[in-house]
């Protein structure tokens, strides 16, 4: 078991909370609400997987494919290189992702 203080505890759980919110703005396709959430996941959590990937959701569904493809390459080599102790969805849907070009 990890040890984690009362102060990374929380810090974790505003990380999830902060994901939740930018999923669920993405999935109403307000893409502007979800990438303001991301960039405030990103702020605190310069090296988060999941705030790459998203990017790369977001910009995917407004047709930018290179742009999408590059943010999937940079979350699967943040999970590769150091993991992401958060992380919800499998290394496996990044690297398909990454291949969107």
């Amino acid at each position: 078991m990890v040890d984690v203080t009362v102060d990374e505890a929380q810090a974790q759980f505003v990380e999830i909370i902060r994901r939740r919110a930018a999923f669920a703005l993405f999935e109403e396709r307000d893409y502007v609400r979800s990438e303001v959430t991301v960039a405030e996941l990103m702020k605190a959590h310069p090296t988060s997987a999941i705030g790459f990937q998203l990017r790369g959701r977001i910009a995917e569904d407004q047709g930018r494919k290179a742009q999408a493809s590059a943010m999937y390459r940079r979350a699967l080599e943040l999970v590769e290189r150091f993991g992401d102790r958060l992380l919800v969805a499998a290394p496996g849907s990044l690297r398909h992702e990454a291949m969107l070009e």
